[in-house]
């Protein structure tokens, strides 16, 4: 039985829960790290909640998945693994500044944490990973949202529904909108890297899902996957498939491994 702890309850959290519940796979939800009150879901499953690290990680979690925002992954991600534990963080665009990435890495080294990324919105990671291997020249990737948050963006470009946002590198995506542009480093991370990995981003009011849209090619060959997905709420720009991704990774069916 693998025993999957959660920091964070929310949206994201609680369709975590809700997943484990509905599709046993050899899994426990064995506890939430939260600075709130208790969802009801939660309380009804009776599922342990602590307000502490500390607390938490006495709950005896095999892997823990990050769901909390790039704050929380800051605070709690080296400990994480300082304490041996697999982490499946879902705020990766925080590894944009290389000293959290290295805090990160360095706290594996002689602990025995190992650190997973999600798949997230996206699929064909598996197939980039392979490319970067057998060639891989160039990877772009596009995304449209409606729920934008516009800081450090582009120039108003005149009144459309789909008003471009940003283009540039991963890491600057991921830098200037954190809550958007996690996917843009986990892409990164396994093809050709944060500062050459192209990226643009879309902002469209009218748009009824999030289309992500990657594009890569190089000596293997070419490739180009779109992706439409239901956002799980009005208030989350996240869509179904993201918790989904973030369950089989801790569950160890399908992530990319970093340390």
């Amino acid at each position: 039985m693998i025993r999957i702890g959660v920091i964070g309850a929310g949206v994201i959290g609680q369709r975590i829960a809700q997943i484990a519940r509905e599709h046993p796979s050899g899994t426990v939800i064995s506890g939430f790290l939260t600075r709130g009150g208790i969802p009801e879901c939660v309380e009804a499953e009776s599922i342990p909640v602590a307000t502490t690290l500390d607390e938490f990680l006495k709950l005896g979690h095999d892997v823990v998945i990050e769901s909390a925002g790039q704050a929380a992954l800051i605070e709690h991600g080296p400990q994480v693994l300082g304490a041996g534990k697999i982490l499946v963080p879902a705020s990766v665009g925080s590894f944009a500044h290389p000293d959290i990435l290295n805090a990160h890495l360095e706290a594996c080294k002689y602990s025995g944490g190992k650190i997973r990324l999600a798949s997230g919105a996206i699929s064909g990671l598996d197939a980039l990973a392979a490319a970067r291997k057998a060639g891989l020249r160039r990877v772009r990737y596009v995304g449209v949202m409606a729920g934008m948050v516009e800081k450090d963006a582009l120039p108003a470009e005149p009144r459309t529904d789909r008003v471009k946002v940003f283009a540039g590198t991963a890491r600057e995506a991921a830098l200037k909108f954190p809550k958007n542009a996690n996917l843009t480093l986990t892409i990164a991370m396994a093809g050709i890297g944060m500062d050459a990995t192209e990226v643009e981003l879309y902002r469209d009011a009218s748009a009824p899902r999030n289309v992500h849209e990657l594009q890569a090619e190089g000596d293997f060959g070419s490739m180009k996957i779109v992706i439409e997905g239901v956002r799980i709420s009005p208030s989350s720009p996240s869509s179904h498939i993201v918790p989904a991704s973030l369950f089989n990774a801790a569950a160890g069916v399908y992530y990319l491994p970093v340390s």
